[in-house]
């Protein structure tokens, strides 16, 4: 099975990289041409933009599994530290993706959004409301906003994963969809990419969102 990885030199996008080549799948990284990121030795590596319609449009074949890992930046956690991406990344990469998928066969995505978006907003106490609306912060969820409604109007077969707090951290598969998103929900990086890579083989012909959590 081939697997596209869209920001594959980021937190959660390492992980898929590293585990889906250990578990034999044909994966190709794709980073920004001025990242120095290095996958492990067999990952097939594409440089470019996927902001850019014509490198995404170039990069996506037929019969393929895409797991975008991008996300906005940031330059620390506080919520208002200085955002070091497009404000709309997000939304921008994913109508790139639906364009390039219309003109190829059994295109499969699966997507990074977070708890919190859309209708799981309900399911987070009211500190995460408000915490998820502060600074830059706020910026991130309006994007995943755009984002996941672009995605639920596109007919693609696609699951968006929405994960609670990341932390670092080796693999624990104590990943899990859960119905809550507290001040106390957290979940490994690692953790997301390993649910994500025993989850995608049932995923034919699903569409839906996943919160989970560690």
């Amino acid at each position: 099975m081939k697997i596209l990885v869209l920001g594959a030199s980021g937190g959660i996008g390492k992980w898929v990289v590293k585990l889906a080549h250990q578990k034999g799948f044909k994966v190709t990284a794709v980073i920004r041409s001025s990242s120095s990121y290095q996958p492990p030795e067999g990952v097939n590596i594409i440089r470019g933009e996927v902001t850019d319609p014509g490198f995404v449009h170039s990069i996506v074949d037929d019969e393929i599994t895409i797991i975008s890992c991008v996300g906005i930046r940031r330059a620390g956690k506080s919520p208002w530290a200085k955002i070091q991406s497009p404000p709309n990344l997000v939304e921008t990469v994913n109508s790139n993706i639906v364009e390039a998928s219309k003109t190829k066969k059994n295109v499969r995505l699966i997507w990074i959004s977070a708890a919190g978006v859309g209708e799981s907003r309900q399911n987070c106490t009211p500190i995460i409301k408000k915490m998820i609306t502060l600074g830059n912060i706020g910026v991130s969820y309006q994007d995943l906003e755009k984002a996941e409604k672009l995605i639920h109007d596109s007919g693609l077969n696609v699951v968006t994963v929405r994960p609670v707090t990341l932390i670092p951290g080796n693999p624990t598969s104590k990943a899990m969809q859960v119905g809550k998103y507290t001040l106390f929900s957290i979940i490994r990086r690692s953790d997301v990419a390993e649910w994500i890579l025993k989850s995608f083989q049932g995923m034919e012909n699903q569409r839906g969102h996943a919160i989970i959590s560690g």
